[in-house]
């Protein structure tokens, strides 16, 4: 019927719509898609041989303002992810690890999984500027290094490590110990919420510092993880979402799983892909449905350096199997947006497991 077609062409119009302004422009700042002047976010990098963070920046006393953000790591994250690190930028920390510009340059040479912490500029370089810490004495002479060449860029060395100061790394998450992508892959096929509830209690834990407690719903770690790796489109949402999850202001382990569970992407990407895969229709096959996930989850999730199509692909296999989906026959909308949310929750994990369980 002409309504219904009518209806369906408005359905495509406003998935559109959502999808471009979910996207952050190229030369997107901060604004409603990312961190305001002062606030902090994380980002997480996986450093490969021979790579580097491509950025130039000024050391002071607990932090390294960015200058110049050139060809390499950061920049590659920049064009796939709506957070944008720019100059003026502040890095505070580096995997836990605070203090000194030598320290954090130190912990990124020596190793291959990074979760930099950063406070959103433009500072002016020794102002404090909006929650900004008071510059210490410049490090070095000039106070400039730069993150490609031989300073921080190069072969990943050992393990994470931890300074004095730092906090403990975080334990090992593995089912029977060993193992890596395949197992949690392996994990999250057969038992997502135990894989979830086993990886993300060592991020929850290295924010507490105790095997039981709960955090405030300011805590900086809990909110720049969550407005990088989870689907909230503004801070706004994020606020309303956290004070659902913890009206008392004190998020439990429980609640933050729910959180990154409900948000690990929206349902416009799953809509949209079925709408286009199907031409309209109600039902699709099965291996058109598992053929066309992984270019899905690779449009919102975007692929970060290191990571293959293959990795995509595996993990739409694991959100089927989670999803108790037949790989022959048909698919309706229902179990198409169901394997397309399990399999975003199974790469968040996959990304997490790398970073924070030392992989």
């Amino acid at each position: 019927p002409q309504e219904d077609d009518q209806m369906a062409a408005a359905i495509a119009a406003s998935l559109r719509d959502a999808e471009s302004s979910s996207k952050p422009s190229k030369n997107a700042t901060s604004g409603a898609q990312g961190p305001k002047q002062g606030e902090e976010y994380i980002i997480l990098l996986n450093k490969l041989p021979g790579s580097s963070l491509g950025l130039e920046f000024e050391s002071f006393g607990d932090y390294m303002e960015i200058l110049r953000v050139k060809d390499g790591l950061v920049s590659q994250w920049n064009r796939s992810n709506q957070i944008q690190v720019e100059k003026g930028d502040r890095l505070i920390s580096v995997n836990g690890v605070s203090g000194s510009g030598p320290a954090l340059v130190n912990e990124v040479k020596n190793n291959q999984h990074l979760e930099l912490l950063f406070r959103k500029g433009p500072f002016s370089g020794s102002s404090g500027g909006p929650s900004g810490p008071t510059a210490g004495p410049r490090a070095g002479p000039g106070g400039r290094a730069s993150s490609g060449g031989n300073n921080v860029g190069g072969a990943a060395g050992g393990g994470p490590r931890r300074g004095p100061t730092g906090p403990a790394p975080a334990p090992r998450v593995s089912q029977g110990g060993g193992g890596g992508e395949e197992e949690i892959l392996s994990l999250a096929a057969t038992n997502l919420d135990l894989a979830e509830e086993s990886i993300f209690s060592a991020l929850f834990q290295r924010w507490t510092g105790a095997q039981q407690g709960s955090l405030a719903l300011d805590h900086t770690g809990l909110r720049g993880y969550l407005k990088s790796n989870c689907s909230f489109r503004s801070e706004n949402d994020l606020d309303a979402a956290l004070l659902q999850a913890a009206p008392d202001l004190s998020l439990t382990l429980p609640s933050f799983l729910n959180l990154v569970r409900q948000h690990a992407a929206p349902e416009e990407p799953a809509l949209q892909g079925f709408m286009d895969l199907s031409g309209g229709g109600e039902k699709m096959d099965a291996e058109i449905c598992t053929a066309g996930l992984p270019h899905t989850l690779r449009q919102y999730l975007r692929a970060m350096p290191g990571e293959t199509e293959e990795l995509f692909a595996k993990c739409v296999e694991a959100g089927t199997k989670a999803a108790g989906a037949r790989q022959s026959g048909a698919w309706d909308l229902a179990m198409y947006m169901a394997v397309f949310m399990l399999s975003a929750r199974t790469l968040r994990l996959v990304r997490v497991a790398k970073v924070f369980g030392g992989r």
